[in-house]
């Protein structure tokens, strides 16, 4: 068993003070360069604004209007357990309207070349906000003024496609009323002929 005695103890620190008065020069160029460069590296880090936005979406009876389920602005999804939110969020994120934001506010790279759709949509940020049918929109950029811009732009082109779809199942639904309206008609011209007869038939009036 080896034991270690005070004096050994006492040598060893020694020891360490004699390196320390020799090299403490190095030691002390060592600590004030990693401090230049620690403050070199914070002074040339751009601060990060983020801008936030909200949508809210909200479901619609305009489809009751017509009699007919035409599902027309009517904020439901087709699959039984899908979530509708959860589809908006895809659309708010999808390439066309990336590209368009990109387009409009001439969007680039770190060498100058037009934003990819791809890593403009990963630098957003799309989540629902819980027990709400409230999603909340996030930009981060160093330039404060294009983040406000992306999150207003991009809420504008993201509403005007709603609008866009939501007219374009309108003129469907119309042609599909104007369609089946005929047949309807003729159908209910041949039940009012048959039961005519029927009367006429049977002596009932």
């Amino acid at each position: 068993m080896t034991y270690v005695t005070s004096q050994d103890i006492d040598l060893e620190i020694r020891k360490l003070w004699m390196l320390f008065k020799r090299r403490w020069r190095l030691g002390l160029a060592i600590i004030i360069v990693s401090i230049i460069l620690s403050v070199i590296a914070s002074t040339q880090q751009k601060p990060k604004y983020t801008a936030n936005g909200k949508l809210l979406f909200k479901n619609s009876d305009t489809s009751n209007l017509t009699g007919i389920d035409t599902n027309l602005d009517n904020f439901e999804s087709l699959e039984q357990n899908a979530n509708p939110v959860v589809t908006e969020i895809e659309v708010i994120k999808s390439i066309p309207i990336a590209q368009k934001v990109i387009s409009e506010l001439k969007l680039s790279d770190s060498e100058g070349k037009l934003l990819k759709p791809s890593k403009f949509i990963a630098k957003l940020d799309v989540k629902p906000l819980s027990g709400t049918d409230v999603v909340k929109i996030s930009y981060s950029d160093s330039d404060p003024d294009l983040v406000l811009n992306v999150i207003n732009l991009l809420m504008e082109k993201y509403i005007q496609n709603s609008l866009y779809v939501n007219r374009e199942n309108v003129i469907v639904a119309d042609q599909i009323i104007n369609n089946q309206l005929p047949k309807a008609q003729a159908k209910l011209l041949e039940q009012e002929e048959a039961l005519q007869r029927f009367q006429e038939k049977y002596n009932v009036s």
